[in-house]
């Protein structure tokens, strides 16, 4: 074992000086609720030999107990520890890993990749090999009961392979399990909330009070450690010397005045899953089932089969598999460890198996106690934005506006008022006119946009799915020099491989900003937010009338930027009010779609701040599971979404827990009637209503109304629109029930595109008209109906054919999975003769079995389908539409 003398001479004197004075200051504490005893050390140490690293292997009970490990051994054995990097966050704590040199690691758990553990894992051995002594956990996560387990992980095996004379000491730490640091309860423990609850314990027992668990620590080097064995020997080996002693669930009380007193509590039962196995898509039992005969060799297994005992499987290869799972079906929602059996495979892969860290916490006390009366409809069009949204603050005060469902994080308006107060200052200091926004539905991303018009600047929402090539457009476009974002969504990009290399010099995180606000102007932003709300009332007046610039999908060409001003944007929830004429003081709305898109602007932040309408918001619209426990949790009535999110939620939620919706609004793509089957037979309390829009409408153009759905339609138009279906030349407007170009008018409707790109207007009956690109029809009783895009259409024998139509037809048969659609119907060959031509995942699905069905939906020979192409999968932008842009693009180079 490496001398530490030498260590500190290798990281310097002062350095290894400064770490031993901060652990003898979290000794200090650590004195406070702990008696700590280490056994084993001074046997241990004499035998060390210089320049020869040593691998401490140690069972995890409890967050904690890393920290015990550092403060006992750092002094000795100079230790190197490996932590997961989602736990080395905030300021001090990165700074002490820095100083203590921890190896970051991305666990399985936490979503890491195979290459990134490999590399890990390489880091360790060299380290080793240089002399330096590593703590090392080979469970790899915290004890999930009284008895360690290890599974299949093949961490010592490889370290050995590499290594075969490395010195090991096993630690084993008993006393905390049962501690609230512990998984005792079933439950993921949070080290914030546990130390600020010991923090209240410290008070009420005046410090010297508190109660104390004894915590034993005993360190030994075995003689006998099977070296040469397999990783399932290795393992055993391991599990014996950690559970040689029963470990008991005590609860130790904080403060001497719990007279229940020290006790041991029941085991927690161990997690049982609901979820049958034989609703899992056949589709996806084929996927997982040649994954694992790839994988493993084995031709025939059943869903009892163990993937470490009966087929071999270590740790790697099982990232490997969820990394491949992810790839090729969709996100696992389960915690890895929980998946030991092929039918675990199945039902994560499927989404019926959900880890039990995403189970959402439960809505606070304050979410549903509320004392208001409703409001509706409130008066919009005197007022700009931010004026609105002080109304409602003024009016609703420490009354909830918004939580963040997941980690049931609610806010007031007055915190919102605190909020934007804060961030409007620096803000208002970055430079050019416009500030981009890149962040995904929260509550943080609501706070940011109206603190951007507050500071004086318009928001560009950023949308980061729509490729390096057309975000770089988009920011160049208008010329952004500051880009507001996140770290932790920056971190989840990066983990997707998103690329934002084109635009890193630009991105200004919120946690940096905040940061960097000294002690005053926090001080001044929470006295104005409780006593003098003047200054925003004058920063509401001297905003730019432009209050958001949004980008086209970039479904066809280029993104354009479409500037929306205050007026248009009220106009908008105005025009919502007079739909939604119900609506209640108890009402929740549930938005998950991100700001980038306008139906997640307008609905997701702009209404509920005008109105007062309390929000839960989701960062992520796929995630169906969650998204349907945070309808359950927080109430949520109403949900704006698109219709293939809207399946994802109904297809990974139960009735029970979609009980509370009774109204969700869908548009971007044609609902299909299956999914209002689904809800008539499942939900039949939940309203679908269908409705239309477009990002430079602000975007909605037409919805069902309440009460007088009808399928298949697109519904009325909003109120304060004037509609006109017209010829292809603009000259005249069609017959009644005939199709038409659409045309609309009215205050909801944008000036025209920034930039260069042609303007979208038209002249027509002496007024200037916005022509959306789209068919429509309209029946007697105004109703429309969305039959295509125009540049959807192509002319073959004299006759304009919809590939719409045509897609409409064979996604009825083929409908879309979890992972999006299974088909796409574009055109090749040019204007001249273009061919239809189906792009398809599925293998089964012919030119001869599509051109079946087109014939008996009654399409003619020239609707027919002339070749077929197989896709791994259909492109799709980050709104949920088919990318047709990138249909074309492959098309082009076949």
């Amino acid at each position: 074992m490496s001398d530490p003398t030498a260590k500190s001479r290798r990281h310097g004197p002062v350095r290894w000086a400064i770490n031993c004075l901060w652990i003898l200051f979290v000794r200090g504490l650590l004195w406070l609720r702990y008696r700590i005893s280490l056994r084993g050390a001074g046997a241990i140490r004499p035998r060390g030999e210089k320049g020869r690293g040593t691998l401490f292997l140690a069972n995890h009970p409890a967050l904690i107990d890393p920290v015990m490990l550092l403060t006992r051994l750092y002094p000795k054995f100079h230790i190197r520890p490996l932590a997961e990097r989602e736990q080395i966050v905030g300021p001090v704590i990165r700074q002490c890993a820095g100083l203590l040199g921890v190896i970051p690691l991305d666990s399985i758990a936490s979503g890491g990749t195979t290459r990134g553990v490999r590399e890990t894992m390489g880091e360790v051995i060299s380290a080793l090999e240089e002399g330096e002594n590593i703590l090392l956990y080979p469970a790899g996560r915290l004890m999930r009961s009284a008895h360690e387990s290890f599974g299949a992980n093949s961490g010592v095996e490889r370290i050995l392979a590499e290594l075969p004379d490395v010195r090991i000491v096993l630690v084993r730490t008993r006393g905390l399990w049962g501690s609230r640091l512990g998984r005792a309860s079933g439950e993921q423990p949070s080290m914030m909330q546990t130390l600020l609850r010991g923090v209240g314990a410290m008070a009420l027992s005046l410090i010297l009070f508190l109660r104390r668990r004894r915590v034993e620590i005993d360190l030994v080097e075995p003689d006998d450690f099977p070296r040469d064995a397999d990783r399932a020997g290795i393992n055993r080996y391991l599990e014996a010397h950690y559970n040689a002693v029963e470990a008991s669930r005590l609860h130790i009380p904080m403060t001497l005045w719990d007279r229940r007193g020290v006790r041991e509590l029941p085991e927690p039962a161990a997690p049982e899953s609901t979820a049958d196995v034989r609703t899992v898509p056949i589709a996806v039992r084929e996927s997982v089932l040649a994954m694992l005969r790839e994988m493993t060799g084995e031709k025939t297994f059943d869903n009892q089969t163990t993937l470490a005992d009966d087929l071999g499987l270590d740790s790697l290869q099982m990232m490997e598999l969820i990394e491949r799972v992810t790839a090729e079906i969709g996100e696992v929602t389960a915690e890895v460890e929980t998946i030991r059996t092929v039918g675990d495979v199945l039902l994560a892969a499927s989404g019926a198996m959900l880890a039990s860290s995403q189970r959402i916490p439960a809505a606070p006390e304050a979410w549903f106690s509320r004392n208001v009366t409703p409001w509706w409809p409130v008066e919009l069009t005197e007022r700009n934005l931010c004026e609105s949204l002080l109304v409602q603050a003024r009016r609703l005060g420490d009354e909830p506006i918004f939580a963040d469902g997941a980690k049931a994080q609610t806010r007031t308006w007055r915190e919102m008022i605190l909020g934007i107060e804060l961030l409007r200052h620096p803000i208002a200091k970055l430079s050019g006119e416009a500030v981009g926004v890149l962040l995904p539905a929260c509550g943080a991303a609501t706070t940011v946009y109206y603190a951007t018009l507050f500071a004086g600047k318009i928001p560009a929402m950023i949308n980061w799915t729509v490729g390096r090539k057309n975000l770089e457009h988009c920011v160049d476009l208008i010329g952004l020099k500051t880009i507001l974002t996140s770290k932790l969504l920056l971190a989840k990009l990066r983990k997707q491989g998103v690329d934002l290399s084109g635009i890193e010099d630009k991105l200004l995180c919120i946690e940096d900003v905040v940061a960097g606000c000294g002690l005053w102007p926090k001080l001044r932003a929470k006295l104005r937010s409780r006593l003098n709300w003047r200054p925003l009332d004058r920063a509401a007046k001297r905003t730019l009338p432009t209050a958001a610039i949004l980008f086209t999908s970039g479904s066809e060409n280029l993104p354009k930027a479409v500037p929306l001003t205050h007026t248009n944007l009220a106009a908008n929830v105005d025009a919502v009010q007079h739909v939604l004429t119900d609506l209640d003081a108890d009402d929740v709305l549930l938005s998950a779609l991100p700001p980038f898109h306008s139906f997640g602007l307008t609905v997701g932040v702009v209404l509920p701040a005008c109105i007062g309408l309390r929000v839960a918001y989701h960062p992520s619209p796929t995630d169906g599971g969650i998204l349907g426990e945070i309808i359950h949790e927080y109430r949520a009535s109403l949900l704006t979404s698109t219709p293939t999110f809207f399946n994802g939620i109904v297809r990974r939620s139960n009735p029970h827990q979609l009980s509370p919706l009774r109204m969700v609004v869908v548009g971007a793509e044609k609902c299909p009637d299956r999914l209002f089957d689904t809800l008539e037979t499942y939900c039949p309390q939940v309203e679908l209503l269908e409705g239309y829009g477009t990002t430079e409408c602000s975007p909605i153009v037409s919805v069902n109304p309440r009460g007088k759905v009808r399928r298949g339609t697109i519904g009325l138009p909003m109120q304060n629109l004037h509609v006109a279906l017209v010829n292809e030349e603009h000259t005249a407007r069609v017959a009644p029930g005939g199709e038409g170009l659409l045309l609309l008018r009215g205050p909801s409707i944008f000036g025209g595109y920034l930039g260069d790109a042609p303007t979208p207007f038209v002249s027509f009956e002496g007024e200037l008209w916005y022509n959306t690109g789209d068919i429509v029809s309209e029946d007697s009783d105004g109703y429309l109906t969305f039959r295509g895009r125009r540049k959807r259409f192509i002319k073959r024998g004299g006759e304009m054919i919809s590939l719409p139509a045509i897609e409409a037809i064979l996604t009825e048969q083929y409908p879309a999975g979890d992972n999006g659609p299974v088909l796409a119907i574009e055109a090749a060959g040019g204007d001249e003769s273009p061919e239809i031509v189906l792009l398809t995942t599925d293998e089964s699905l012919t030119k001869e079995i599509a051109n079946t069905l087109l014939r008996e939906a009654g399409m003619g020979n020239l609707s027919a389908v002339r070749r077929v192409r197989q896709l791994d999968s259909i492109p799709l932008l980050g709104t949920g539409k088919t990318n047709y842009r990138a249909l074309k693009e492959i098309l082009a180079h076949a």
